[in-house]
């Protein structure tokens, strides 16, 4: 599926506020399937990075970690040699080369996670705020799509007239996490493609009221 499709399915699942006629569901049925084993390229994640050592308090160690990574954006290069996680609680951005084997490059710590271990889990206090929101990526450039602002505590969900200003922005980074330049938009971004040869992004956008458009945005021609 396409990176547009998606957005369009996005849109559509933004949209809906709730079951608009009775419908009857039922799991897929395949005519044919066939089984396949992956083959582990990287060591366990959790420690890859160092991520986990931020979380040293009781179970908060494997807790955190687990929440970093479960709830993290993953994009690939189109050449298939390099990827980047971004996380959304908090703001760390990991580089990794895809060569051969799957091998951490760059850590980039933009904003601090915090939580604390409540009963097996972690739950985010007033000092948690959001990160990465979306990520797409060229070969060359990597597109994001990045929070800061927003603390999910302390506003309780009302963001009221402030609504379009978190995530109102698409920040471009180099392979290397250096940041190259920051587009601010007029409606906060929710999911987004970019069209390189256009020097477009297409978005799902949401406005002060969080109702979802689909929306697009020149870019600018920082490829090469």
């Amino acid at each position: 599926m396409s990176r547009l499709a998606v957005l369009v399915l996005s849109f559509i699942l933004f949209s809906c506020s709730g079951p608009k006629m009775e419908a009857e569901y039922a799991m897929p049925e395949f005519k044919e399937e066939t089984s396949a084993e992956f083959t582990i390229l990287s060591e366990e994640l959790f420690g890859i990075n160092g991520i986990a050592d931020l979380f040293v308090i009781g179970d908060y160690v494997v807790v955190g970690a687990y929440i970093i990574y479960n709830d993290a954006i993953t994009s690939v290069s189109p050449d298939g040699r390099k990827m980047v996680i971004g996380t959304r609680w908090g703001g760390i951005m990991e580089i990794y080369s895809l060569k051969d084997s799957i091998r951490l490059e760059t850590t980039r710590y933009f904003i601090e996670p915090d939580f604390i271990a409540h009963q097996g889990w972690g739950e985010m206090t007033e000092n948690s705020r959001f990160g990465f929101i979306d990520i797409d990526v060229t070969d060359n450039l990597v597109y994001t799509v990045i929070d800061g602002e927003t603390y999910p505590l302390r506003s309780k969900g009302d963001y009221s007239e402030d609504r379009k200003k978190h995530g109102n922005n698409i920040s471009i980074f180099d392979w290397n996490g250096h940041p190259v330049r920051r587009i601010m938009t007029d409606y906060a971004i929710r999911k987004f493609a970019v069209d390189r040869e256009a020097h477009m992004a297409y978005a799902v956008v949401v406005d002060s009221l969080k109702r979802p458009y689909l929306g697009r945005i020149d870019i600018g021609a920082d490829e090469k």
